[in-house]
């Protein structure tokens, strides 16, 4: 599936577009765009260190023109939604390797997800 219609940041964001739609994230969220344009955008260094309220949120809603608050909130539900879908039980380990032995017993944060995400997809 090319979701090129989703994404206006970058070719890139297609990229994570695809891949979500085979871990089965839910399309229609808005929030699965905008998880796709801030993998895109953002930079590790700005995960790690807290960039992401200050400085990927607002260029996501910046460039979806909506506000950084809904961006947050947008994404969070994404997350739990595909987390807490029982269909993607088996799922979360293939995609999430390593990653799930800290996020035993709960769902990860925006930026944990968004870090996972972006180690999945070679840059280009």
């Amino acid at each position: 599936m090319k979701s090129g219609k989703f994404s206006k940041a970058s070719p890139q964001a297609d990229d994570y577009m695809d891949f979500f739609y085979s871990m089965g994230m839910p399309m229609l969220l808005r929030g699965t765009r905008y998880l796709a344009t801030a993998a895109s955008i953002s930079s590790e260094e700005q995960l790690i260190h807290g960039g992401v309220t200050k400085e990927v949120y607002p260029a996501v809603a910046k460039i979806h023109n909506t506000s950084a608050q809904s961006v947050e909130r947008c994404m969070r539900w994404a997350i739990a939604s595909f987390w807490e879908n029982e269909e993607n039980r088996d799922l979360i380990p293939d995609f999430f390797l390593n990653s799930t032995k800290s996020l035993t017993g709960r769902k990860p944060t925006n930026s944990e997800f968004l870090m996972i995400v972006k180690k999945r997809i070679p840059k280009e």
